[in-house]
This record gives C-alpha cells, sequence and structure tokens, in this order.
C-alpha cells in the first residue's frame, strides 16, 4: 500500500529536517500550539476503484474543499486540538460529490520541547468520518513534529482513526488512515503564516466474513495560520 511507502519516507525527511534544525540557530523559537488555520483544498484525486470498479468511473478530482483546525496550550505540556475538513470529488461526466467528504477529529495531548526549535507531540481524540452519507463514530491517534528553521516550519503528522457505522443491519469498520506533510512561511513579525500542505490517505472498509476494501486520496492546500 503506497501509504508505508510515503509514511516511511516521510519518517526520514522529517529527521533529515529534525537534524538540520538542531544544528541551525539555537535562537529559533518552539513551534506554538496556540494557533488557529483555515485551509482552501487547491487540488487532488481520489481512487474509488472499491464502488467503481476499474476505469474512468474510478478516479475523481477534488471539485472544491475547505478545512478548519485549532489548538490550545493547557500550561506547558498539554493542549487541545480540533480540526475539520469537508471536500467535495467529482467525475463529471459519470458522477457527481463522491462519497468521502468529510472527517473531524477532536482530542488533546502533549508536546514535547526538542532542543529550542522543535517539538513532537502525541494526541488522542475523538474521530468522525463520513462514507456513503453514513457517519462513522469512533477514536484515533496522531502523532506529529514540527520544526522551526528560520522563516519556514515544518511539519509532518501521522494519524490512525478506528469507527464504525451501521447501514443498515450491518455493522461497518471504517479505519481511516492519513499521514501530512506542510510547511508553514513567516514573512512578516506577527504576521498570519502562509502554509502549503499535503495529504495523503488510506479509507479501509470492511465487515466480518469479508474483504477489506479501500479508497485512497491525495489532497494538496494552501491556508493560512495565525499563532497566539
Amino acid at each position: 500500500m503506497k501509504m508505508k511507502n510515503t509514511f516511511g519516507a516521510a519518517v526520514v525527511a522529517v529527521s533529515s529536517t529534525l537534524l538540520v534544525g538542531l544544528s541551525a540557530t539555537a535562537h529559533a523559537d518552539t513551534p506554538s500550539f496556540n494557533f488557529v488555520q483555515v485551509d482552501y483544498i487547491i487540488s487532488g484525486d481520489a481512487d474509488a476503484g472499491m464502488f467503481y470498479g476499474p476505469g474512468p468511473l474510478s478516479k475523481f478530482e477534488v471539485s472544491e474543499g475547505l478545512g478548519l483546525k485549532g489548538a490550545f496550550e493547557i500550561g506547558d505540556l498539554f493542549f487541545v486540538s480540533g480540526e475539520t475538513q469537508d471536500i467535495t470529488y467529482e467525475n463529471s461526466p459519470f458522477v457527481q460529490d463522491f462519497v468521502v467528504t468529510d472527517s473531524t477529529f477532536v482530542g488533546g495531548g502533549a508536546h514535547f520541547p526538542v532542543a529550542d526549535m522543535a517539538e513532537l507531540y502525541a494526541q488522542v481524540g475523538l474521530a468522525r468520518a463520513t462514507i456513503a452519507n453514513y457517519a462513522a463514530n469512533g477514536y484515533g491517534l496522531k502523532l506529529g513534529a514540527r520544526v522551526n528553521v528560520g522563516i519556514a516550519e515544518f511539519g509532518a503528522w501521522y494519524q490512525k482513526s478506528e469507527a464504525e457505522f451501521k447501514p443498515g443491519s450491518m455493522t461497518l469498520d471504517y479505519d481511516p488512515e492519513v499521514m501530512g506533510l506542510d510547511v508553514a512561511l513567516t514573512f512578516a513579525e506577527n504576521a498570519p503564516q502562509l502554509v502549503l500542505g499535503y495529504t495523503e490517505a488510506t479509507y479501509e472498509l470492511s465487515a466480518s466474513n469479508l474483504p477489506s476494501i479501500d479508497i485512497d486520496t491525495d489532497n494538496f492546500s494552501i491556508g493560512v495560520r495565525k499563532t497566539f
């Protein structure tokens, strides 16, 4: 599965970034966990072969998408955060409005400084995702790293959720697995940051005595982050 290959590459990239950051100036600020961010999904695609089989019917592209996230620190170690994303995929003229449209994650966690300009963090929370107009509810775990290097703040994270829903009398497990990379650029002191992001996700759908099936998505975003 491409998620594992990309995540492995991401781990290497984050490790390299951390080493660069640790060898850079020690006067860089530790990334803040007090922020609000708005994202616009500028492009992306989804493979819905699980529903439509191989061929043009299974290939979708983003027509529009928005994301909102924020975090608030509690003391020097803990924080609470929330994020939601709503994306519409289209396959005109065949199929409109692909079934994977939104996801939400709300929880809390802890962040740990690495030297003076980097943070590692972990959090748990409640997860909600939609498929075929059914809402799947469950829980999730998120791990990540953030590092400041000059005017840029690099971030990488991995999130795994487990949820279930009941279309009729059957109970289905819906387990999204998402990896994200982003860079936030600061052009002036106290000004909002410009954030460029990439996410890759696999949505696994399974039930007892049935083989699991996957939906794969890739999305690119541009956003604005304001720290406090």
